[in-house]
């Protein structure tokens, strides 16, 4: 009796077969098959025999159809259909507009999308103008087909009826998890640092003896008198994996996705969390899935505390010296200091030049000004970056000021001086006005084209007429829209390597007088870096093209003195 084979051996062996097909016919399309797994059943970890099944239903569809190649698979696993706001699906856009693939094929349309307009708006309009064909394999919809054209009403009913039935299932799911709250199940959404999933839904985490110790450790440096950023330094000097590093390890989490250090917000987090003490909070936040709307959290007073759920990692004793140590939140009114209030002229510009990071403008309350300080080192210690230090608002600002009066006044000097420079600033209206030539003979050309149609069907010229013209009107649309695109290229080149007109203009206006605005500032300045002495640098914008200015008339000045 032979073996069963197994689903992964079955996808194999048909896409063998396919691939065999394809050599034998011609290749018209290039496919992106897309997957879906709703949100109850998805997750990372293992793929799911769902996900597998569509695979397998329409690698027998491509089987039937050897003019249609697949070049690649989009899945979203544990994506709502209610939006299309999911990683693989916007993914799959981004490779139809670079023209990667020109066809979508799906196992039915429920896969695809359960909001009716949303999905109606692709299927109707986005696809189209794209010349994007579109399957759903078990719906018989196929937008390349004449007779797809006949079922577009029954096509609309099952896009409606998966709406409803998203809505339908968003009322029985919360329903059913209160079902089983009552039953004394214990939900979640992520398993906590120092845990692992147990199986029991009333006791749902066991201890995770591999991290459960850096939790361990947390707690009695804390408890000890280590303050959160040293407790993160001693973790980031002894290489040891943040959390969602971790979990990462594990595969349970997204590779591509970057990840910081240490830092104490984690923390404090760690030593707030009853979860530790073998608690697990229930009703924090509520979620309608058929709306698309965000979780509305719920504030902490209504949040519901099943004691003893789990086991502990850390002691009560250990807890309780702990909690006595965090800092009580009190409450104080705020002084109401003009200087508060300012707008910063800077913010947005200011950069840690040791560990490259923005800085963070911080409000200090006794002295009643602002200071920007390294991120990095306020949350992470010496062990993210060694830039202690901070520079008060007002002496950057003073600083920059200075530093664009000063420029301002060399470049205003140079520009007047040099008429033969003026030039290089109209390089964008010129580029802008061989963009709008071009632009119209493609119009026209894109004219002559209906025209030559029109002389064909009123019998004014024959068949081979039209179509060597045609021939000749079609190549020369291409090859101004291969123009066009280099002109576009062009004048975005132009536009990184030169300051626009309106900003040169500003310059020839400029006087001793002339106050100096964020919006000059943010037109000037790209950013300003404070090292660990409290020295801060002034990187400009255009730095090249103005470096060539002053070099221009430095030789200028040389030729007319020699003269």
């Amino acid at each position: 009796m032979a073996g069963r084979v197994s689903r992964r051996q079955q996808i194999s062996d048909r896409n063998n077969n396919v691939v065999t097909e394809k050599k034998k016919a011609k290749i018209t399309y290039n496919a992106g098959m897309y997957r879906r797994l709703s949100l109850l059943d998805g997750g990372y970890g293992k793929e799911s025999e769902s996900l597998e099944n569509q695979e397998l239903l329409i690698r027998d569809y491509l089987a039937e159809h050897p003019e249609i190649e697949l070049v690649d698979i989009y899945t979203d696993n544990g994506e709502t259909g209610t939006d299309f706001e999911r990683s693989d699906f916007n993914r799959m856009m981004d490779d139809i507009k670079h023209k990667k693939i020109n066809c979508v094929i799906v196992k039915d349309l429920s896969r695809f999308g359960r909001s009716y307009l949303e999905a109606e708006e692709y299927i109707e309009k986005i696809f189209p103008f794209l010349g994007i064909r579109f399957i759903a394999v078990l719906d018989n919809v196929d937008t390349f087909s004449p007779e797809c054209k006949v079922d577009d009403i029954m096509r609309s009913m099952k896009n409606l009826m998966n709406e409803a039935y998203s809505r339908d299932l968003s009322s029985k799911i919360g329903s059913a998890f209160d079902t089983k709250r009552a039953n004394g199940e214990m939900l979640y959404r992520t398993v906590p640092y120092g845990y692992k999933k147990s199986g029991d839904p009333m006791h749902p985490f066991s201890v995770d003896e591999e991290v459960a110790p850096v939790v361990r450790t947390i707690f009695e440096m804390y408890a000890d008198g280590y303050s959160t950023t040293q407790i993160a330094e001693h973790f980031i000097k002894s290489g040891t994996l943040t959390p969602k590093q971790y979990f990462i390890s594990k595969g349970k989490g997204k590779k591509n996705s970057k990840y910081g250090l240490w830092n104490i917000g984690m923390i404090i987090n760690m030593l707030k969390n009853p979860v530790y003490l073998g608690h697990m909070y229930q009703g924090k936040s509520y979620k309608r899935y058929c709306d698309n709307q965000p979780n509305v959290r719920f504030p902490k007073e209504k949040w519901k505390l099943y004691e003893n759920v789990n086991e502990p990692i850390v002691t009560q004793e250990l807890w309780d010296r702990v909690q006595s140590r965090l800092p009580k939140k009190r409450y104080t009114a705020p002084i109401d200091c003009p200087e508060k209030h300012k707008e910063s002229l800077v913010l947005g510009l200011m950069y840690c030049e040791h560990c490259g990071k923005p800085m963070a403008r911080r409000w200090r309350k006794k002295e009643n000004y602002y200071v920007y300080v390294c991120r990095t080192h306020a949350s992470c210690g010496y062990a993210g970056c060694i830039n202690m230090k901070n520079v008060m608002e007002k002496e950057v600002e003073s600083v920059v000021t200075t530093e664009i009066k000063s420029q301002l006044a060399i470049l205003g000097k140079c520009i007047r001086s040099m008429n033969t420079m003026s030039m290089s600033f109209n390089q964008h209206e010129e580029i802008d006005a061989k963009i709008k030539t071009v632009e119209t003979e493609l119009e026209r050309k894109k004219v002559s084209l209906v025209m030559l149609f029109e002389q064909l069907c009123m019998g004014h010229i024959s068949e081979p007429q039209y179509l060597q013209q045609k021939n000749l009107t079609e190549y020369s649309i291409v090859e101004k829209t291969l123009i066009l695109t280099e002109l576009i290229q062009e004048k975005t080149r132009v536009a990184e390597k030169q300051p626009t007109k309106e900003f040169v203009s500003k310059i020839l206006q400029f006087n001793e007088q002339t106050e100096i605005t964020k919006e000059l500032i943010f037109a000037l300045v790209e950013r300003m870096d404070i090292d660990i002495d409290k020295k801060i640098t002034v990187k400009l914008k255009y730095q090249d093209v103005f470096q060539e200015l002053i070099s221009r008339m430095e030789s200028l000045e040389v030729d007319v003195c020699s003269a």
